[in-house]
C-alpha cells in the first residue's frame, strides 16, 4: 500500500515542462492573481487575461498546463515544496518593493525639503531686500 501510495497515478505529459519553469509560472500566476484581486481595472484596460499571458510567455498551452499541474501535483510533497519557493519569491519581491517605495518616499520627502529650504532662502532674500530698502 506504501508504494501504491508513493507512485504517481498520472502519467508523465509528452510535453513536461521542468520543474523550476512550473515554479515560475505558477509566481506569475500569483502576481497576476494577486493584480486581478487588488487592482482589476489594471489588467482589464491592458486587456490581460492572467492565463492566455502566461501561455504566451511560456510558449505552452491550456491542455500542456493543465497536464502538467496535474503530473506534479500527484506528488504531493515535491509539489508543497514548488510552492513554498514560489512562497519564498513573493516574500523577497514584497521586501525589496517595500523597500524601494520606503526609498522613494525618504527621497521624496528630502527632496521636498530642499525646495521648502530654497523658497525660505528665497523668502529670506526677498525680505532682506525689503528690510534694506525701508532703511535707506
Amino acid at each position: 500500500m506504501v508504494v501504491s501510495c508513493q507512485e504517481r497515478k498520472v502519467e508523465k505529459p509528452e510535453e513536461l515542462i521542468d520543474e523550476e519553469t512550473m515554479i515560475a509560472i505558477f509566481y506569475d500566476l500569483s502576481v497576476l492573481e494577486a493584480i486581478k484581486t487588488n487592482n482589476p481595472i489594471a489588467l482589464e484596460q491592458n486587456q490581460i487575461n492572467p492565463y492566455t499571458y502566461i501561455y504566451k510567455k511560456y510558449n505552452i498551452d491550456s491542455l500542456q498546463f493543465v497536464e502538467n499541474n496535474l503530473y506534479y501535483a500527484t506528488d504531493l510533497k515535491a509539489y508543497k515544496k514548488m510552492y513554498e519557493k514560489v512562497e519564498l519569491q513573493l516574500t523577497e519581491q514584497k521586501a525589496l518593493s517595500d523597500s524601494a517605495v520606503a526609498k522613494a518616499k525618504k527621497s521624496s520627502s528630502k527632496e521636498k525639503i530642499g525646495v521648502d529650504t530654497t523658497l525660505n532662502q528665497q523668502k529670506n532674500k526677498v525680505f532682506k531686500k525689503k528690510r534694506s530698502n525701508n532703511e535707506n
